[in-house]
């Protein structure tokens, strides 16, 4: 499997070197740039499971096409998913905010071409003092990735089966990472998370259970992860966990009294940097506002799928359209994976997912 990702990074390295000419230095992040990235051997064939991660720094600005032409030309080569392409000068570096990615960057990422301390020119951080916003983000994140794994029939294809599995462990490495940020125990590692977090909440038997099982499949993916028979059971138990998660520490960032999803939409629409969004779509027309109803319309949809009351799901729904509406209208009475389908659509950060399907090479 070494084999696999050292090929794969010579044709990277090749590529991005003929058509970026101010090159400095690539980076592999995510879990690849820590020897941690998903890779499973299915058939007698190597899998690279989801996508790479890169940061290319550059001595000049690129062009948008260039690297959009890039991507496609990577992601043919590499019969990936998806490749995902950051490109910063040596400026940024230095001005660089402290986010999870920023610090996975400086010092959690692997250098497959020019000067590895180049990452000196980012500024200097202290996981245990990682930003809330950090934890907000995966909440808002991934309950895409909940709709996009919601088992549509008790029987999926294995294929099915396997990228629902995938995407619900996303969801639970996301607010357990959560968790971790808000106790000031952040760590890039995915192995060192879970001791942390089994240390952290072990009275929290369930949780920690999904944790430990959504790691396992991030180190070590296997085709089969889990029987047909269990899958629904799993998304219902993981979303019933990621809302919990999300509405105690999203209502407790954003300061509303009333603990709910409904309490928490009114003040994240109403935070500063929102209306910061809002004012520049308004004066550049360059859409920055449309994110913000997609991810509470998330959340809202799932929340509707696993509450049991009928009258409260009934509600969530609706508040879950109306969010959709914003962004795309749609006719006024609309199934659940219809709906479904327009947050799959509208969404940044499913939109190529939805769109290439479920394979394991592409």
């Amino acid at each position: 499997m070494k084999d696999k990702i050292s090929s794969d990074t010579k044709i990277m390295v090749r590529l991005i070197k003929s058509k970026i000419e101010s090159l400095e230095a690539i980076f592999l992040v995510g879990g690849f740039g820590r020897d941690e990235g998903s890779i499973m051997v299915h058939e007698g064939n190597v899998h690279v499971i989801n996508d790479y991660d890169l940061v290319v720094i550059t001595s000049r600005s690129c062009k948008k096409n260039t690297i959009y032409e890039l991507r496609r030309i990577l992601e043919k080569e590499l019969s990936i998913r998806q490749v995902d392409i950051t490109i910063y000068n040596t400026k940024q570096l230095k001005n660089m905010a402290f986010t999870m990615y920023s610090y996975d960057l400086k010092y959690a990422s692997k250098t497959i071409y020019g000067n590895e301390k180049i990452l000196d020119l980012i500024p200097n951080m202290d996981k245990s003092k990682m930003p809330i916003l950090e934890a907000i983000r995966p909440l808002l994140l991934f309950p895409v990735s909940l709709l996009q794994a919601r088992p549509k029939s008790s029987d999926l294809s294995n294929i099915d089966l396997f990228w629902s599995y995938q995407q619900i462990s996303k969801s639970i490495l996301g607010w357990s990472t959560a968790m971790l940020i808000e106790k000031g125990l952040y760590d890039p590692l995915y192995s060192k998370r879970l001791e942390l977090f089994e240390n952290t909440f072990k009275n929290q038997k369930s949780i920690c259970n999904l944790v430990k099982q959504a790691t396992s499949f991030k180190l070590q993916p296997v085709f089969n992860p889990i029987a047909k028979e269990k899958i629904n059971e799993f998304w219902l138990e993981a979303t019933n966990a990621h809302l919990e998660v999300a509405e105690a520490i999203l209502c407790k960032s954003y300061s509303t009294n009333d603990k709910s999803l409904t309490a928490f939409s009114r003040a994240y629409k109403r935070s500063l940097r929102n209306i910061i969004k809002y004012i520049f779509s308004s004066l550049t027309g360059i859409d920055k506002k449309s994110i913000i109803n997609i991810e509470i319309g998330q959340l809202f949809l799932c929340k509707s799928l696993v509450v049991e009351d009928r009258i409260e799901s009934k509600k969530f729904f609706k508040l879950a359209k109306r969010e959709a509406d914003y962004v795309s209208e749609l006719p006024a009475e609309v199934s659940i994976e219809k709906l479904i389908d327009s947050f799959l659509i509208s969404n940044p950060n499913s939109r190529n997912w939805h769109k290439k399907g479920n394979k394991l090479s592409y």
